[in-house]
C-alpha cells in the first residue's frame, strides 16, 4: 500500500505523530476527536508491543526474566538460583551430664533464628554429624596486670567452659560453674558470667591468682551450618527406561543445588553442569531452575548421559536461601531445634553470610557472554572473576595473580550480606575454581577481604527551604552506599526487584526508617548512571565523592569534606566498608 492511500506515515509510531497524520489528511481532519484519538491510541499501543517483542528477542534489551532466561539458555547459560548463608554455630553441652566422646547426630545439629515482623524465623542446619572429644588445658593468670587467662588453644568469643584446680582457683572463679569466653588474642581469654556478657565484652574481674595448677575445660562445639530445611527422601517419578531426555519436577521451591542427591535403584547419580561431555554409560543428570524458583532434573538420551532404567527416582535435598538467610547480628540464632538432651542451647558467635536472591537480569546479561568465552575454564583473571560471581553468594571478587608465586592467585571475596565470608563458602569456592584451572594445578587461595573502614567527616550547606533532618539522612545514606561493600548488592536488587525491595534492605542494613515518600530520592542515588559502587582496589577522588552527593541529593547546596584525606587509595585485596555516624555529617549554618 502506498502513502497516497494510507494516511499514516510508516515512520509514525507514537500517539502524537499518528494524530498529526490524521489531522493533515483532508478526508479525516473533520472526523470526531474520539475517533481520531482511538486510531492514534491503537497505533501507539501496537507500536509499543512491536518494540517490546523485538526487544525480547535480543539479550541486551530483553526485560522479562523468562525472555532473558530463554535467550541465555541458547548459549548454555542458566540463571543462578538463590544461594544460602553459612557460618558457625556454637552448640552448648550440659557439663553435668555429657560424657565424651560425644556423638551428635546430623538431625540434632539444628537451630532457628529469632523472627521479626519483617523476617520470619529461619532454620539453620549442619550437613554432617560430629563427634565431640573432651578438650581441656592448663591456664595461668596475673590478676595484677589484667583479667586474662593465658591459654594455648585458640578460643572463640561465646564458647562455654568450666574451670578447676588442684588447689585454689583465682577468685571469684568457682568450680562446677559455667562461664563464657571473651577472646582477647590467640593465647588470651577472659571469662564472663553469661553469654550476653561475653558478647558485650563484660568480663569477670580477678582479685587474685589462686594457687596450684588450674585447668579450663570446653563444653561447647563449633559447627559449620547453613540456612536450610532438609526434606525427607521423596519419590519424584519413575523412569520408563527408554525415553530420551526425561524430565522430573522437584516438588518444593528454592531447592539448594549442593544438597540434592538423586538415587535410582540404590545407585547415587552425579549432578553435572552439562551433558555435552557425558558418555552413554555415565549416570549423570542436570538440575535446572525455572524463573519461579521451582526446579527439575533432566536425564540424558543414551548418547549424552545414560537413560535411567525402569525404577523409582528418589530425591533428597534441602530448601532455603535468599537475602533473608543472612544474619548480621551475633547471637540472633539462639533457638535449639534438635532433640539431643545433652545440648542445652545454641548461638551464632559471628555473622552468617553468602545468602542471595536468584541472579539479577543485569548480572546475567554480563556474565552469560563472559562465561561462554571462558567455557567453564579458569584460565585468565577475567575467567576466574566471572566464574566466582556465577558460583553464587558472592557480591564482589578480585583475582590477584601470582601473589604466592608462579601459577598462584589470591581471590578475596565479599559475600552477599557483606562482612567476612564463612569458611564453608571460601572452601567450596576454592574447590570450584581449582577444578576449572589448567590440569587443576594452580594454587588458588580464597581469602577474606581487607576492609578499609571509612569514617567521613562532612559539613553540608543546604538550600533555602530544605529540611536539615531530611537532607542529613539522605547524605548519610549516599556516603554509606558509596563506601559500603553492600552498595553493589543493593543496587543490583534495585535493578532487578525495584525500589521497595532495595529500601527494605537499606532499612535492615543500617536501621533506618525510609518509606515510600523517600523512594524517588533513593532511586536517584541507586541509578546506574549516577552511582558506581565500591570494588576491590578502587581509589576515591574528592570530586567523585562530593559530586555524587551534590548532584543527586535534593536540598544540598554544597559540601565541605574534612576527613579522611583524599585520594583514598586501596590495595588489590582491599575494599572500603562504611562507618558513617550521624554526628559526622553536620550542617553549615
Amino acid at each position: 500500500m502506498s502513502n497516497s492511500v494510507n494516511p499514516l506515515k510508516y515512520t509514525s509510531r507514537t500517539f502524537n505523530t499518528i494524530l498529526n497524520d490524521i489531522n493533515n489528511n483532508d478526508e479525516l481532519v473533520d472526523t470526531p476527536n474520539w475517533y481520531k484519538n482511538l486510531i492514534a491510541g491503537l497505533g501507539d499501543l501496537l507500536s509499543m508491543w512491536e518494540n517490546a517483542n523485538a526487544n525480547q528477542a535480543h539479550l541486551r534489551t530483553s526485560f522479562t526474566r523468562q525472555a532473558t532466561a530463554d535467550l541465555l539458555e541458547l548459549i548454555d547459560y542458566f540463571l543462578s538460583p538463590k544461594s544460602t548463608a553459612s557460618g558457625t554455630l556454637l552448640f552448648y553441652l550440659d557439663a553435668d551430664s555429657v560424657s565424651f566422646p560425644k556423638n551428635i547426630l546430623l538431625g540434632n545439629l539444628a537451630a532457628r533464628s529469632e523472627g521479626t515482623l519483617e523476617v520470619s524465623s529461619r532454620k539453620y542446619e549442619a550437613r554432617s554429624a560430629v563427634t565431640v572429644s573432651a578438650t581441656s588445658e592448663g591456664f595461668t593468670t596475673d590478676f595484677a596486670t589484667d583479667n586474662n587467662l593465658d591459654v594455648a588453644r585458640v578460643y572463640t568469643t561465646g564458647e562455654k567452659v568450666r574451670v578447676s584446680t588442684d588447689n585454689t582457683l583465682p577468685s571469684p572463679l568457682q568450680a562446677s560453674t559455667d562461664y563464657w569466653v571473651i577472646k582477647i588474642s590467640d593465647t588470651e581469654i577472659r571469662l564472663a558470667t553469661t553469654l550476653a556478657n561475653a558478647y558485650a565484652g563484660t568480663e569477670i574481674t580477678l582479685t587474685d591468682d589462686g594457687t596450684g595448677n588450674h585447668t579450663v575445660a570446653l563444653y561447647s562445639t563449633q559447627v559449620t551450618c547453613y540456612q536450610q530445611e532438609t526434606i525427607d527422601q521423596s519419590i519424584i517419578g519413575t523412569s520408563d527406561g527408554t525415553t530420551e531426555w526425561q524430565k522430573f519436577d522437584l516438588p518444593d521451591l528454592d531447592v539448594l543445588e549442593d544438597t540434592l542427591i538423586i538415587t535410582i535403584n540404590s545407585v547415587q547419580w552425579t549432578r553435572v553442569d552439562t551433558l555435552v561431555d557425558s558418555l552413554p554409560t555415565d549416570t549423570h543428570y542436570l538440575l535446572r531452575y525455572n524463573t519461579d524458583n521451582s526446579s527439575y532434573i533432566l536425564f540424558g538420551n543414551g548418547t549424552y548421559g545414560d537413560i535411567p532404567a525402569n525404577f523409582d527416582i528418589y530425591a533428597d535435598y534441602a530448601t532455603g536461601g535468599g537475602l533473608d538467610s543472612n544474619i548480621s547480628t551475633i547471637g540472633k540464632i539462639n533457638v535449639y531445634a534438635g532433640s539431643d538432651g545433652d545440648i542445652l542451647a545454641v548461638s551464632n558467635p559471628s555473622t552468617f553470610t553468602g545468602g542471595s536472591e536468584e541472579e539479577s537480569l543485569a548480572s546475567a546479561k554480563i556474565l552469560g557472554p563472559l562465561l561462554l568465552k571462558a567455557r567453564n575454564r579458569f584460565v585468565t583473571v577475567d575467567d576466574g572473576e566471572s566464574l566466582a560471581l556465577d558460583f553464587g553468594g558472592i557480591a564482589r571478587v578480585k583475582v590477584n595473580k601470582n601473589v604466592y608465586g608462579l601459577l598462584s592467585c589470591q581471590v578475596p571475596i565479599v559475600p552477599n550480606g557483606g562482612g567476612t565470608p564463612s569458611s564453608a563458602l571460601k572452601s567450596s569456592l576454592q574447590t570450584y575454581l581449582i577444578d576449572r584451572t589448567i590440569l587443576e594445578t594452580v594454587d588458588v587461595r580464597v581469602v577474606d577481604p581487607t576492609y578499609n573502614t571509612i569514617t567521613p567527616v562532612v559539613t553540608v550547606k543546604i538550600d533555602s527551604g530544605a529540611l536539615w533532618s531530611t537532607v542529613q539522612g539522605y547524605v548519610i545514606l549516599a556516603l554509606r552506599l558509596q563506601f559500603s561493600e553492600r552498595g553493589y548488592e543493593i543496587q543490583q536488587d534495585y535493578i532487578s526487584n525495584g525500589i521497595e525491595s532495595a529500601v527494605t534492605i537499606i532499612n535492615a542494613e543500617w536501621s533506618t526508617s525510609f518509606s515510600s515518600s523517600d523512594y524517588n530520592q533513593i532511586a536517584t542515588l541507586l541509578d546506574e548512571d549516577n552511582f558506581e559502587p565500591t570494588d576491590f582496589g578502587v581509589d576515591f577522588q574528592e570530586s567523585d565523592v562530593l559530586g555524587y552527593i551534590d548532584t543527586n541529593v535534593e536540598g544540598v547546596d554544597y559540601l565541605t569534606w574534612s576527613s579522611p584525606a583524599f585520594p583514598i587509595t586501596q590495595a588489590d585485596d582491599e575494599i572500603t566498608t562504611d562507618n558513617v555516624l550521624i554526628g559526622n555529617v553536620t550542617q553549615i549554618p
